[in-house]
């Protein structure tokens, strides 16, 4: 059975699309940071929401992380929006099973793979030092240690950040790369 969903995409979606999409002339990943500053009700989430669960549906055997500060925070804020979002797109558990209890969406592949959207908090050591991820969503990290942030980038293979510019942290140097 093939499973067709239609979204109507927003430019910040397709931008981040295609930046996670883009690849150099050897094949490498062109970007490892995805950088989203914006103001409240930018899309900037729900256009970061879309693309962990399309690119969930359509990558086989892939590690998606979602951090804040706390668990509890990030369960509160991003992933209550995830329930949200799919609910009101109509793809609330359609083609993939949520755990509740870890806060973890499993989409099962025709292949016998799996690939999950997994949200987690930076208050967890043994997580932070122990996860190896092929893409990582930090939210909003004013909270987030440089050090911290610096155990999740080496564990990942891409790195989005999105938040509000209130004031100067670590992801300040991270601006001037490409």
């Amino acid at each position: 059975m093939s499973l067709q969903i239609n979204l109507p995409f927003t430019v910040v979606f397709q931008k981040n699309w295609e930046a996670l999409a883009s690849r150099n002339t050897d094949g490498s990943r062109k970007y490892k940071y995805i950088i989203n500053k914006g103001s409240s009700r930018s899309s900037k989430t729900y256009s970061l929401i879309d693309l962990f669960d399309i690119y969930a549906r359509q990558n086989s055997n892939e590690r998606l992380t979602v951090w804040r500060e706390t668990k509890t925070l990030c369960k509160k804020t991003v992933l209550s929006d995830m329930i949200k979002h799919h609910r009101k797109t109509g793809r609330y558990k359609l083609g993939y099973e949520f755990n509740k209890t870890d806060s973890i969406f499993h989409y099962e592949h025709n292949n016998g793979g799996q690939t999950t959207v997994e949200i987690h908090g930076t208050d967890d050591e043994e997580i932070v030092h122990g996860f190896t991820q092929n893409i990582a969503w930090i939210n909003e990290p004013y909270k987030i240690s440089k050090e911290t942030f610096d155990q999740i980038d080496m564990r990942s293979d891409v790195v989005f950040l999105d938040y509000n510019p209130k004031k100067d942290f670590f992801v300040n140097d991270l601006l001037d790369r490409e």
